[in-house]
């Protein structure tokens, strides 16, 4: 199946990021990402302009497994490219579903793996597996859960905000790992949750007492707050998800990440 746009403009600035992502030349990129959408080459792609292909999910997460796989580069990069060059559109809640689709086309099982409570009436599910919730990783044991699986919010939803010294705010996660960086004048900053931020402020969205993952206006208020601030991907520390089922507990998920040791 070709995927058609109605003209290259989205797809060449895709391109661009890729090509400085992956240390390969431009136009080799062009002509992968050509055959990635059905085409045999770039100059096949160029002169087969047409309106915008409406695509499933299926098949823009087979488009961005098979990017990831062809240039050497992380899934979530890929995805992250393809959305800020405006190359596919997507909600929040697609790009979500985006995820977790590449994660089970790179062998990474997520069928009652990895489940959240969110604003619903919550009620005990028996499982013999690992599922990862925004309270905790539970395993061989019954675990509060509801609804299909999806990456919990406590991997993508601010905590609270971090100001540096040249006042750039940094939203930063529950387990207090920065998620991205809002500079006026530039767009977000996917940050890697590993790196230290020099704060000289911090301050929190929500608390112990109103969290997003059972108050749907906290949840409502934070993802206004990304789309205010024109986040419109998921941050790298979703990409780390896979670790969580391997971790006990979300501190030490978090400490392996920070590069603690003791």
């Amino acid at each position: 199946m070709r995927i058609t746009f109605k003209d290259t403009d989205h797809v060449k600035k895709a391109g661009r990021l890729l090509s400085r992502l992956s240390g390969i030349k431009y136009m080799i990129v062009l002509n992968i990402l050509s055959r990635t959408l059905g085409y045999e080459s770039w100059y096949e792609f160029e002169h087969s302009l047409s309106c915008d292909s409406a695509l499933s999910v299926e098949k823009e997460a087979q488009i961005i497994y098979l990017l990831s796989q062809s240039l050497k580069i992380e899934a979530g990069d890929v995805q992250h490219i393809l959305a800020v060059s405006r190359m596919f559109k997507a909600t929040q809640e697609r790009h979500i579903s985006l995820r977790m689709k590449v994660f089970e086309k790179s062998g990474i099982r997520t069928s009652n793996c990895f489940l959240t409570v969110l604003g619903r009436k919550i009620r005990g599910l028996s499982c013999n597996d690992i599922v990862v919730t925004d309270e905790g990783v539970f395993r061989d044991e019954k675990v509060i859960t509801i609804g299909e699986p999806t990456v919990p919010a406590r991997l993508w939803i601010p905590y609270g905000i971090w100001t540096e010294k040249d006042n750039s705010k940094v939203l930063f996660s529950r387990d207090y790992m920065p998620l991205w960086r809002l500079k006026s004048g530039f767009r977000p900053e996917r940050l890697k949750p590993s790196i230290w931020i020099k704060k000289i402020k911090q301050d929190y969205l929500w608390n112990e007492m109103n969290k997003p993952w059972f108050n749907d206006e906290t949840y409502q208020n934070c993802c206004q707050l990304l789309s205010n601030a024109k986040v419109n991907s998921l941050p790298v520390l979703v990409d780390y998800l896979p670790d969580l089922m391997k971790s006990k507990t979300y501190d030490d998920w978090a400490w392996d990440i920070k590069g603690y040791s003791g």
